[in-house]
């Protein structure tokens, strides 16, 4: 949903998903990174979607990793891209990362085990920042600096 400064609705848009998180991209355009389902109830996989300013989807991309339900997703907006985090497989405690640039075609991307699970996740112009549980079990954090 699109509201001005006057608090009015311009415009908004509407698509099936249910959990997603959103950035703001070039010339008031909105990326959305939003869980789908899967035939498997215990897994989601995630759809990344660009929007324009007047709400119209520019492309879309399913992420080719599957995720447990109730698993971290992140998304940050950088000058030249996004970057978006999933956890992938808990059980071998992989995560999954990508950058993707403004036309929506992949700049890099990973599946790494030694990756904590990502709790909050901030871009800083051409970088980002993770914030991320202990892998060790231990009551503490990680915080990793990305470009």
């Amino acid at each position: 949903m699109r509201i001005d400064e006057s608090g009015k609705v311009q415009f908004q848009t509407s698509f099936k998903g249910w959990n997603g998180v959103v950035a703001s991209g070039p010339s008031g355009s909105c990326a959305v990174l939003y869980s789908i389902g899967t035939a498997n109830r215990n897994r989601i996989r995630f759809d990344f979607k660009l929007f324009d300013s007047s709400l119209k989807q520019k492309w879309s991309i399913t992420i080719p990793v599957a995720s447990y339900v109730g698993g971290s997703f992140n998304l940050a907006s950088l000058t030249n891209g996004w970057v978006i985090v999933t956890d992938s497989d808990a059980g071998l405690g992989e995560v999954f990362m990508a950058k993707y640039d403004f036309s929506g075609h992949t700049v890099w991307s990973l599946t790494e085990k030694s990756l904590p699970r990502t709790e909050l996740m901030v871009g800083a112009g051409e970088s980002f920042y993770l914030v991320g549980d202990n892998p060790d079990g231990r009551e503490s954090s990680i915080v990793m600096k990305g470009h």
